[in-house]
């Protein structure tokens, strides 16, 4: 899904859900122990759904991510295993053309923050609505 549609649509996540903002990915991220191992915890573990090296993949949060890669502006496919992209729902600061991403890489078993253009194809992870 791109942030285009992202940004625009209603109903993406089913009722009771929501697409996390970045404060929500802040918090995901600082509750794992920071940027710099949390990566790792979010990872799926081995080489099924990452490129080896899966650095520091342990899964340990249950949040079992993988290595999706990209939709790129020419409609193609890449970064498969090298890469998970998760868009935020909103872009505050942000120009009109871009918005904000969480990355989670095989090289690496930290988290970034990311913007990037919203044509841009990337996952989307839904979260449960506070009660």
């Amino acid at each position: 899904m791109n942030g285009e549609t992202q940004a625009g649509a209603r109903g993406i996540a089913p009722e009771g859900w929501h697409i996390p903002s970045l404060s929500e990915w802040d918090k995901l991220i600082n509750h794992l122990g920071g940027s710099e191992i949390a990566a790792g915890k979010m990872k799926s573990k081995g080489t099924t759904f990452w490129n080896d090296p899966n650095v520091g993949a342990t899964n340990s949060s249950g949040f079992d991510g993988r290595g999706s890669g990209e939709k790129n502006e020419s409609d193609n496919y890449v970064f498969m295993g090298k890469a998970a992209l998760y868009w935020s729902s909103n872009n505050v600061g942000f120009d009109s053309t871009k918005a904000s991403y969480m990355c989670l890489q095989s090289k690496t078993s930290s988290t970034r923050i990311i913007r990037w253009f919203k044509i841009m194809g990337y996952s989307i992870r839904c979260i449960k609505d506070a009660e």
